[in-house]
């Protein structure tokens, strides 16, 4: 069911926009096979692992403080476009 929504525009108009329901939550977690392969398929895309990382800081490195996620993605984005934007062509 779609709801509505008023906005209002920078030059003081204002209209009407059609906005989508809440995603449902998810009831249970996922498979383990799926999250396995979802990790996989992010780790192949070269997509950071929060979870994964935070592993090897506990198991390797106790004396280093735990970013949080927030701040693992941030820094994550930074060493990866730290040369600027990448482009193929």
């Amino acid at each position: 069911m779609l709801g509505r929504q008023e906005q209002t525009g920078a030059d003081g108009s204002r209209r009407e926009r059609e906005t989508l329901p809440p995603a449902p939550a998810r009831s249970r977690p996922l498979p383990p096979r799926i999250g396995a392969l979802l990790t996989h398929l992010k780790r192949v895309c070269g997509m950071p692992d929060y979870a994964a990382y935070v592993a090897h800081l506990r198991a390797h490195h106790p004396d280093r403080a735990i970013p949080t996620e927030r701040e693992f993605y941030d820094e994550y984005l930074r060493t990866r476009y730290a040369d600027g934007p990448t482009r193929c062509c």
